[in-house]
C-alpha cells in the first residue's frame, strides 16, 4: 500500500511556506535572526517527522 500523493504535496507545501516564506516576512527587530532560525528548524524537523 502506497501513500497518497495529495497529502504529501499539501504537507510539503505547508512546511515549505513555514520554513522558506515566513522567515523573509518577519518584522525587523533585534532578534530577527533567531526567529528566522527557529522557523526554519521547526519546519525542517516537523517535515522529517
Amino acid at each position: 500500500m502506497g501513500a497518497a500523493a495529495l497529502p504529501i504535496l499539501i504537507f510539503t507545501g505547508f512546511w515549505g511556506v513555514v520554513g522558506i516564506v515566513l522567515p523573509f516576512i518577519l518584522p525587523k527587530g533585534p532578534d530577527r535572526g533567531v526567529q528566522q532560525l527557529v522557523l526554519m528548524m521547526t519546519a525542517a524537523t516537523c517535515y522529517l517527522l
